[in-house]
């Protein structure tokens, strides 16, 4: 038995269709899909038992339920006699924010970071030099739709180029932030 294709593909309504295809298959043989968060806990979410054909035959699933901002998939497959192996791994990445802004731009006086969130999520701010130094972090918690926050470091600073940061868990944002005094 052969897989010689597995595949993984966003669709309509951040779904995922994962296909795979399978060459001289044995009877008996057992596949599962599997999903993982993080690429190191794996669940379960489909079981297929072989169709036992010597034609090369297509399987397809679509997880309506992939977990954000990352979904990883593989299939392990179990032959008669129960031995495991398991397919390279097919990752599949979402985005939970729609916009991110910094404004005004230059600033002068204050400056805002604005957050168009398709779902709840906390984040850290990090405000950083020329050089790359961290000169400012703040924990913001971002609920779903429009949020605007402070960059409370603006009155603190020189005039300057400086780089804001937005990190999510497996996302980064960066956007130029210029102050003028």
């Amino acid at each position: 038995m052969t897989i010689v294709d597995f595949t993984a593909k966003k669709i309509a309504d951040e779904k995922v269709s994962i296909k795979w295809k399978v060459m001289d298959e044995m009877a008996g043989t057992k596949y599962e899909l599997q999903r993982s968060k993080d690429n190191n806990t794996w669940i379960t979410i489909y079981t297929k038992t072989a169709l036992a054909t010597t034609t090369a035959i297509d399987y397809e699933f679509i997880d309506a339920y992939p977990v954000k901002p990352a979904s990883y998939y593989r299939i392990k497959y179990i032959d008669p006699v129960g031995k495991m192996n398991f397919t390279v791994i097919n990752e599949i990445q979402y985005s939970i924010l729609n916009a991110v802004s910094v404004y005004p731009n230059p600033a002068k006086n204050d400056a805002r970071i604005e957050i168009d969130s398709k779902e709840q999520a906390i984040s850290e701010i990090f405000i950083l030099d020329v050089s790359g130094k961290v000169i400012h972090s703040q924990t913001i918690t971002i609920v779903k739709g429009l949020n605007s926050f402070p960059l409370n470091i603006i009155n603190c600073v020189v005039s300057g180029i400086y780089t804001i940061q937005l990190s999510l868990p497996g996302q980064q944002y960066t956007q130029k932030l210029v102050i003028k005094k």
